[in-house]
């Protein structure tokens, strides 16, 4: 038994049904396709940018140290330990807000996509966070700015003409990583160690 067939006025055999069904599901899938492949560069979108930021804060952080060496003026250095990596740069990223003008959401962070700094602590807060794995707070990671030195007097800090500085470091607090795939995060947890939590 054949398929129904839709005709013209014209009299010119249509698309029966079964075809016109096959290319609509055709037309789905790769509307489908095509929206999860969007999601994907945004991802991959906003990780670089992100590793972007982090790495121009970390060349700022390297050029202060090399100005510290040069002037021979370690005591400029005491003042970066825990401060905010955002002052090293002379313009900071259009998505940097200072702590005072952000609006905190709901949940007690800062709208998402954005860094901002906080008690010692520079936050990223993720605009993807389904995509995103870290031990610190939900959305986010937190980065600081640490002086390496040697501890010549054992007192557990920098002191400048005593201690040895080595470099001036903006580091991760929490382990985070970027994941292909969506994932809940009511169900997705980081380890400790970094790997994906049960």
């Amino acid at each position: 038994m054949m398929a129904p067939r839709i005709r013209s006025r014209s009299g010119q055999a249509g698309l029966s049904l079964l075809e016109l069904m096959v290319v609509v599901v055709v037309i789905a899938l790769l509307v489908g396709f095509a929206i999860d492949r969007l999601v994907g560069l945004q991802v991959d979108a906003e990780r670089v940018q992100m590793q972007r930021v982090i790495s121009t804060l970390r060349s700022a952080a390297r050029m202060e140290m090399a100005e510290v060496i040069v002037h021979g003026d370690e005591s400029r250095l005491a003042r970066w330990h825990g401060g905010n990596p955002m002052a090293l740069l002379e313009q900071p990223p259009p998505n940097y807000r200072e702590a005072d003008k952000v609006q905190p959401q709901a949940a007690g962070i800062a709208p998402a996509g954005r860094w901002y700094y906080e008690d010692g602590y520079l936050f990223y807060t993720v605009e993807n966070a389904s995509y995103f794995e870290s031990t610190g707070p939900e959305g986010a990671v937190r980065f600081r700015l640490r002086v390496s030195y040697d501890d010549l007097n054992g007192d557990g800090r920098f002191t400048p003409g005593v201690d040895h500085p080595r470099g001036l470091l903006v580091e991760a607090v929490d382990r985070y990583r970027w994941l292909r795939e969506p994932v809940s995060p009511a169900v997705a947890e980081v380890a400790p160690n970094g790997a994906p939590g049960s």
